[in-house]
């Protein structure tokens, strides 16, 4: 989930992306960003990954927006993680460039080789991802 999650926020390719999972999937994804204490999810809990773009704004757009999009002078992305609702204040705006560091940290380079050869295990262990056209 980390890899996937991590591949769709360095070059997304959809304005949103929802992913479903059982609870225990939740509490893996709450382990794995270090949110405690760790307690069993309810039924509908979610996360919410909020990633904040630059807006460029032409000289038409400027006279007619209501809104403001927050960037900063660098251009940079921020990234914020929401767990039912409320916000998770150490992943507040963090740099997308190290959230996903971090989610890239949490699966082992050879995942899929390690997989395949444990024991009991087929072999011919394919990415699922690979295999969607």
């Amino acid at each position: 989930m980390f890899s996937e999650l991590a591949d769709a926020l360095q070059e997304p390719t959809h304005r949103l992306a929802l992913y479903v999972a059982h609870d225990s999937s939740i509490v893996r994804i709450a382990a794995g960003l270090e949110i405690f204490p760790l307690r069993w999810p309810r039924l509908g809990s979610e996360f919410v990954f909020e990633v904040r773009h630059p807006l460029i704004l032409t000289a038409d757009d400027r006279t007619h927006a209501t809104y403001k999009v927050w960037s900063d002078k660098n251009g940079r992305q921020f990234v914020r993680v929401l767990y039912d609702g409320e916000l998770i204040n150490s992943l507040s705006w963090t740099p997308l460039e190290a959230f996903i560091s971090h989610l890239r940290q949490q699966v082992p380079e050879d995942l899929f080789e390690k997989c395949a050869s444990l024991p009991g295990k087929a072999a011919n262990v394919k990415r699922l991802d690979l295999l969607v056209q």
